[in-house]
């Protein structure tokens, strides 16, 4: 009976440890167990709306992206299940507290074009710099940029504020 409590013991704790780390964000030393529930922040920038609704382009439940109403909110770096945690400077914890930023911000960028940031928790591992893509989204020093080319250890960007480009290594 007593190697039964110590599994349980051991499995109880192994899981609360596990949910800890995710909660939190950092990395466990439990392995590949921990892999299942791996998450990571992408930030996404959208500086324009779409259709004659001049949405975001997404349908929305409880923060979740279940939809995507417009095919060009896609081509900005949404997925599937991504979980919106914050918009603009704040973060978001509720639908409503996330539709009211929204709201905020559609106002902001129809008035004087102040792209919408979304701080946005994915599934999976975060992305090693070998999986930048053409056409993907990243923060450059805080600014919201789209890769443009990647070749010989750096990439191209173009920022999405204002246009402009830049080189800038990727760190491997």
């Amino acid at each position: 009976m007593s190697d039964f409590v110590g599994d349980a013991v051991h499995g109880i704790a192994g899981g609360v440890r596990g949910a800890l780390d995710w909660v939190t964000g950092e990395e466990s030393s439990a392995g590949a167990e921990t892999d299942v529930h791996a998450t990571h922040k992408v930030v996404i920038g959208v500086a324009e709306l779409f259709g004659e609704e001049r949405s975001i382009g997404l349908r929305l439940e409880e923060r979740l992206v279940t939809r995507f109403t417009k095919p060009e909110a896609e081509k900005l770096g949404w997925r599937l299940g991504d979980c919106i945690i914050g918009v603009g400077s704040q973060p978001v914890r509720s639908q409503d507290e996330m539709l009211t930023a929204i709201a905020e911000g559609k106002e902001a960028l129809k008035a004087n074009g102040t792209p919408i940031r979304f701080l946005v928790e994915r599934l999976g591992p975060k992305p090693t710099t070998d999986s930048f893509v053409r056409g993907a989204m990243v923060t450059v020093n805080g600014r919201i940029a789209r890769i443009q080319e990647v070749q010989d250890g750096a990439m191209v960007v173009q920022f999405q504020d204002d246009g402009t480009r830049a080189r800038v290594p990727t760190r491997r």
